[in-house]
């Protein structure tokens, strides 16, 4: 009987549709995880060649290129349809074993509700994607699936790109991480940079803002947000309020 191969064995896994997805929405928190000694992975679903801007190629190195700056150990394509993205069984069955093969504590998804339809959040691959992850992540732990690595099930899946209508259920600090993470964005020069400064301004306005106004929220500068519908256990309630709302800070009685 020949050996299973083992996997990486990373402490997160953030999985997203298009080359730049989880980057975009998970940067921050990617650089704040390395920061903290924990070793992460990015699977990219499909190859973004439907993109009107860049080629596969093109794509690929940018995304190697960000890796790079969000201190990412690994970072792979599975290569399926842009534009396609389907919860079918071989799907499944495919992001099931690379959840194996790295064995993750956590994964980070898109979220897998449809949103209005139309760009950006209403992208079919997006929420899709949310169904097809959280489906494999399930199908992930049952020893008769036909894969090369062992059965492995997630502690959990946080879900991110949410649409207006979900609070989320916690908001990560990314301040200090605000610039390095906008150097991973405008790594994806084919999606985001342009020849004009003013387009360019535009964009890095768009993001600050974004997460300016999740960071808020926390009393903090940028954040990025995330959803479970799972409790979250809390064996301290008072870590929970260790950092005061800088709204409050000096009217405490």
């Amino acid at each position: 009987m020949e050996k299973e191969i083992t996997g990486f064995e990373v402490d997160v896994l953030a999985i997203g549709p298009h080359p730049d997805d989880v980057d975009l929405c998970c940067g921050g928190v990617l650089l704040r995880l390395h920061k903290l000694g924990y070793k992460t992975a990015i699977v990219d679903l499909t190859r973004g060649e439907m993109g009107n801007e860049g080629t596969p190629e093109i794509r690929a190195e940018e995304a190697e290129r960000a890796r790079e700056l969000l201190g990412v150990s690994y970072r792979e394509n599975l290569g399926l349809p842009d534009t396609g993205v389907e919860d079918t069984m071989e799907n499944r069955f495919r992001v099931a074993c690379v959840i194996r093969k790295y064995r993750p504590r956590l994964i980070l998804s898109p979220f897998y509700e449809a949103h209005p339809p139309g760009r950006g959040l209403g992208h079919t691959d997006h929420y899709k994607a949310g169904h097809l992850i959280s489906n494999a992540h399930n199908l992930a732990h049952l020893k008769k699936v036909d894969c090369p690595y062992p059965p492995h099930y997630a502690r959990a899946v946080f879900y991110y790109m949410l649409p207006p209508r979900i609070t989320p259920t916690f908001v990560v600090d990314v301040t200090e991480h605000y610039e390095r993470w906008l150097e991973a964005v405008f790594a994806f020069k084919s999606q985001f940079a342009s020849a004009d400064p003013e387009h360019n301004a535009r964009v890095k306005a768009y993001f600050t803002t974004w997460a300016q106004y999740w960071g808020s929220l926390i009393g903090a500068k940028y954040g990025q947000p995330f959803y479970t519908p799972q409790p979250l256990a809390v064996y301290d309630p008072m870590e929970l309020v260790k950092v005061p709302h800088p709204m409050w800070e000096g009217r405490e009685s």
